[in-house]
């Protein structure tokens, strides 16, 4: 039987399943599938660069979006995580750093609507 739990109780049964020796973990939303690779790059190398110490969420124009990248100390936060709700607000305002991307960032399919303006951005 498949349920719905939300996507804080599949944040945290993949958080269990990590090898605890890796520094970080980026959290890419299955319904943003126009994330490009450039960007995906851009925000590893960002992470990378601050020493794997910072929370790196992109931004496109002045909205925050996705994937979102989380060091280490915030693994136990993440694990406790339930129901459908992120981390969000759960991290360290000084820890956050954005960089700057496309679209693809912040746009989510979630409706036949949302699949063909998707299909117009590509």
């Amino acid at each position: 039987m498949i349920t719905k739990k939300g996507i804080g109780t599949s944040i945290s049964a993949g958080i269990r399943e990590l090898d605890k020796t890796i520094r970080g973990v980026m959290i890419i939303p299955a319904d943003m599938p126009i994330i490009s690779t450039k960007d995906l790059i851009k925000l590893q190398n960002k992470f990378i660069e601050l020493n794997c110490s910072k929370v790196i969420f992109p931004k496109y124009k002045s909205q925050v979006g996705n994937p979102v990248i989380l060091p280490k100390k915030y693994f136990n936060i993440l694990e406790g995580l339930k129901g459908d709700f992120g981390a969000k607000s759960l991290i360290n305002k000084t820890d956050i750093i954005t960089v700057n991307t496309d679209i693809g960032t912040i746009f989510d399919i979630d409706t036949v609507s949302n699949l063909k303006k998707a299909e117009n951005i590509l």
